[in-house]
């Protein structure tokens, strides 16, 4: 029964057609016992998870059609209020101090050909503030300013805030913004390409050389709708958050232990740091650390959230349970993951 749950569990937490391969193949891997976990599974429990299958693949392809014609209404009817928003411009869209801890090289027509991260320049701007959680200037207030002034449109403008509305994740309220679904995803892919894969790749000593996709989304708290945000980890493994604005009260973000690293049941206890939000400055911390968001008092927040992902962290995940705090390691003789031999339980928190 507990097997079957953790599975429905993994189910419920797919997104695409990928998830659904991750999935199957590790139902079918023999574990460290010789049995598959559909194997260990009751008839019962299997007939329930093909039907749960069956339902959560209908449910993608409808999502994934809705996509294709959200992606043809923004790109091809939408009148943006902001059009400067939907071209990547590093002096327009970067803080100048951020800008500041690179050194950039621009080809003849002004593009950006090479990013170099001046370490002297990061010591300078990036706060330290302990257990992989750093804090810096990231967005320029003048773009600030226009992705709120973005979202106002959107949501005023009929045709458009009926693609705009739809819960993003487990955790995020139904007036969240995909960036993607509002066509801002290839700005998005050029500031990760440019600039957070270098200086995450600093700040992490090396783990994260690739940043190879992300989904990134508007979030907002206010007086009567969404306040707060309770205690979690995100499904990343970097994740930038970053204060758009506007006027507000509160709403600070506080962070626990990395995910595995504390068993205690006691959320007080898991309160290590707290951060202030300031306009434009951003977090950058391991998707696997534990953080939650205090009431805002009154104002409106918006903040945008970037999930970044790296091939080359995930392959090191078991692939049964990637949301759990393993490692894949080729000793034999030490505890094993249920699910797969070569995956071992770890308390060390390497990524």
């Amino acid at each position: 029964m507990t097997s079957n749950i953790v599975i429905i569990t993994e189910i419920r937490q797919m997104n695409s057609r990928e998830d659904i391969c991750f999935l199957i193949n590790s139902l079918f891997e023999a574990g460290s016992y010789g049995a598959s976990r559909y194997e260990r599974l009751t008839n019962d429990s299997r007939r329930r998870l093909r039907q749960l299958l069956e339902m959560h693949c209908r449910s993608i392809e409808e999502a994934e059609d809705l996509s294709t014609r959200k992606s043809e209404y923004f790109s091809q009817i939408y009148q943006p209020r902001c059009p400067r928003l939907f071209k990547f411009d590093a002096d327009y869209m970067l803080d100048p101090a951020f800008l500041k801890c690179f050194k950039i090289q621009k080809q003849d027509d002004g593009q950006i050909r090479k990013v170099i991260v001046n370490t002297v320049m990061v010591q300078a701007h990036v706060e330290d503030m302990g257990n992989s959680l750093f804090s810096l200037p990231l967005i320029s207030s003048e773009f600030c300013k226009d992705l709120i002034d973005e979202i106002k449109h959107l949501q005023k403008d009929n045709d458009a805030s009926k693609y705009i509305t739809g819960k993003l994740n487990s955790m995020n309220p139904l007036t969240n913004i995909s960036i993607k679904d509002i066509g801002l995803s290839d700005v998005i892919d050029k500031f990760i390409e440019l600039f957070i894969k270098p200086i995450s790749n600093l700040l992490f000593s090396g783990v994260f050389t690739q940043l190879e996709n992300q989904h990134s989304f508007v979030v907002q708290y206010q007086i009567g709708k969404t306040v707060d945000l309770a205690l979690h980890t995100d499904n990343s493994d970097i994740t930038i958050n970053i204060c758009l604005g506007e006027e507000f009260e509160g709403g600070e973000i506080y962070f626990g232990s990395l995910r595995g690293e504390n068993k205690t049941a006691n959320i007080d206890n898991e309160i290590k740091k707290e951060y202030k939000h300031k306009l434009g400055r951003g977090l950058i911390h391991l998707g696997a650390h534990l953080h939650g968001a205090r009431k805002i008092t009154s104002g409106h927040r918006y903040g945008l959230i970037i999930w970044a992902y790296s091939k080359a962290v995930r392959s090191s995940y078991c692939p049964c349970c990637r949301h759990y705090n393993r490692i894949r390691t080729n000793t034999e003789d030490i505890a094993q993951c249920i699910c797969q031999p070569s995956f071992q339980l770890t308390t060390n928190n390497k990524k």
